[in-house]
């Protein structure tokens, strides 16, 4: 139906989601609604607390983080029902 435009091979499109990480967890978060900004989602991720950031909106950070990280690690294992 559609040709693969792009034709990453597996180690490029792991670099890429590594490169775009911060990114990826930024715009899931907005889609959430929170109000942090592109930095204070970034000083989240590098470990570092937010004094002024709402505890629900560092919870969505660091769970997003967690799931993608999960997601990462497990891509190339099998589908299960």
């Amino acid at each position: 139906m559609f040709n693969d435009k792009y034709s990453l091979s597996e180690s490029q499109n792991s670099f890429l989601v590594k490169k775009l990480f911060e990114d990826i967890v930024y715009c899931c978060i907005q889609f959430e609604g929170s109000r942090l900004t592109f930095p204070e989602t970034k000083t989240l991720l590098d470990g570092f607390n937010i004094p002024n950031a709402n505890y629900d909106d560092i919870k969505n950070v660091l769970n997003i983080h967690v799931a993608l990280k999960y997601i990462n690690s497990t891509i190339n294992e099998p589908f299960s029902t």
